[in-house]
């Protein structure tokens, strides 16, 4: 499941049209809420992959939210074996637990003071503040425009049931679902 997802992302760095095209910035924003106990496995095959693809000149950095949101605090150069293993102990570090508020950390991704960034939204759906999480993207997305930035594509990979609530990111987000 989690090479698919990378594949995918690879795909949309280069296939789909400019305007919802994912950029070689990406940030990883990451569930680590309670509800992710049983995917979290597959969370760190998925950020594995992405973090090992054969592209030059990409970079990834990382948010974990729950109740709180932490940030890793650097960009890392790909392809990079070394910086995609601390990526990973690092968010080993952050194992699943506590509430689940997206908000917060689309909030701080979109806000990332690049030129161009992709988001990759990492979640099982499960969201308690979903009316919040659409405004942050829309607030979110005029920042960067009021900014000179460019907006950000959110790519969202979902576990778990089929939410419609993650499509609505994704649309809003123009960047694809995909589980």
């Amino acid at each position: 499941m989690s090479k698919v997802f990378a594949v995918l992302l690879a795909a949309l760095i280069t296939v789909v049209p400019p305007t919802e095209r994912m950029t070689r910035r990406i940030v990883i924003v990451v569930d680590r809420s309670g509800s992710m106990s049983t995917h979290f496995d597959k969370v760190l095959d998925a950020v594995r992959e992405i973090s090992q693809q054969p592209t030059d000149d990409m970079e990834v950095t990382c948010l974990a939210y729950s109740s709180d949101v932490r940030h890793y605090g650097k960009w890392v150069q790909l392809p990079s074996a070394e910086e995609s293993e601390a990526l990973l102990q690092w968010l080993r570090a952050n194992r699943p637990s506590g509430d689940t508020f997206a908000a917060p950390a689309l909030r701080s991704a979109l806000r990332t003071p690049r030129k161009e960034i992709s988001i990759a939204f990492v979640t099982d759906g499960i969201l308690n503040d979903m009316p919040t999480v659409l405004e942050e993207i829309e607030k979110g997305q005029e920042w960067r425009r009021e900014n000179g930035y460019s907006p950000a594509p959110i790519a969202v990979y979902g576990f778990g049931q089929e939410k419609t609530t993650l499509r609505q990111i994704a649309e809003q987000g123009k960047g694809g679902y995909f589980r």
